[in-house]
């Protein structure tokens, strides 16, 4: 078992261990997955019993009402929402990857988003993103051959889908961080191929004649009105998907974005969830780049639970409003002064 001292400034603990990005997952190495699931065996075998909050008893850690202390500990892969690859697309194994939480006795995953229709940074070949966010009507065909984007009409596939994963997970007692947002649905410096080309915010992929790059840099103009009100357009539909499960944390964006625009969509999630029967977490990554010192002496950091890349390591519950601190536990695990 690994023994660390925990940080003095903690006021709640959220663990995200990205134990191993697996390709393979049926053959995944344990090491450290297999310590620390014994942490969250009692977790993963049961269903959960309302949305993550602070457990007064020990306020290092999550409960979720049933008054018992809460360590997330998980695995993910890429293909947890959208199916991934080069046409023509192979399902995701769906069952396989929750059996292999299950087995393992954990009970968190990430819930991967990708934006973009086609394309990735990492290949120049030719990855589909299976179903898009929004529906592709036409009249005419994107940059991918494909009919264009209507962004005014959501894809029932991709909300179905997402709703219905989350449920499953959750009966297995398995609880999943929705990704709104994707930084490799843009253009990333020192990689092999722009994926603005496969995005629906492109104004050649979409009838609505909406540029979400007016600049032209392949980068999505976060700062501008008119994209935020498309962002938040989508945000509230994945919150009227999966605001009444109890299994459900938020992230924000995966390495992108930026310091300002990601405390406005934690900001426009907490707002919206204000009005709805339940709350839960909310979480942020420092835009990818932000180092936890960095995050911890923002003063924004209060009401989010804090990420470093694939480590979220902090959480705050929304339910409980305009309290609580933001909290380290990473490589380094005494907090700055």
């Amino acid at each position: 078992m690994i023994r660390r001292k925990l940080p003095k400034v903690a006021d709640f603990l959220f663990l995200l261990f990205s134990l191993s990005t697996l390709q393979n997952f049926t053959n995944a190495p344990m090491g450290l997955a297999q310590s620390l699931s014994l942490l969250s065996s009692s977790a993963g075998r049961t269903t959960t019993r309302g949305p993550l909050r602070v457990c007064r008893e020990n306020p290092r850690y999550f409960t979720d009402g049933s008054g018992r202390a809460i360590l997330l500990v998980g695995s993910h892969t890429w293909a947890t929402l959208q199916d991934i690859g080069t046409a023509p697309v192979s399902p995701f194994d769906w069952n396989g990857f929750l059996n292999l939480l299950e087995s393992h006795n954990h009970n968190f995953m990430r819930n991967w988003t990708w934006e973009q229709a086609a394309w990735a940074p990492w290949t120049s070949d030719k990855i589909l993103f299976l179903p898009t966010i929004y529906q592709r009507t036409g009249p005419g065909t994107g940059l991918d051959n494909e009919p264009k984007f209507d962004l005014t009409k959501f894809n029932p596939e991709f909300f179905e889908r997402l709703r219905s994963r989350i449920i499953q997970a959750g009966e297995r007692g398995i609880y999943v961080s929705v990704m709104f947002f994707q930084g490799f649905s843009f253009l990333k410096p020192f990689h092999h191929c722009d994926p603005w080309p496969g995005h629906p915010y492109n104004e050649r992929n979409n009838i609505n004649g909406f540029n979400g790059d007016l600049d032209r840099d392949s980068v999505i103009d976060l700062h501008r009105p008119e994209v935020r009100e498309m962002q938040a357009a989508y945000i509230r539909k994945v919150v009227d998907t999966v605001n009444d499960l109890d299994n459900v944390l938020y992230e924000a964006i995966n390495e992108g974005g930026t310091k300002e625009w990601e405390g406005w969509v934690v900001d426009t999630i907490h707002k919206y969830e204000a009005g709805k029967p339940k709350q839960h977490p909310v979480g942020v990554t420092g835009a990818g780049k932000q180092s936890l010192d960095d995050m911890l002496a923002n003063s924004r950091c209060k009401n989010r639970f804090l990420g470093k890349l694939h480590f979220l390591v902090s959480v705050r519950a929304s339910a409980e409003p305009a309290e609580g601190w933001c909290i380290r536990l990473g490589r380094a695990f005494e907090p700055a002064a």
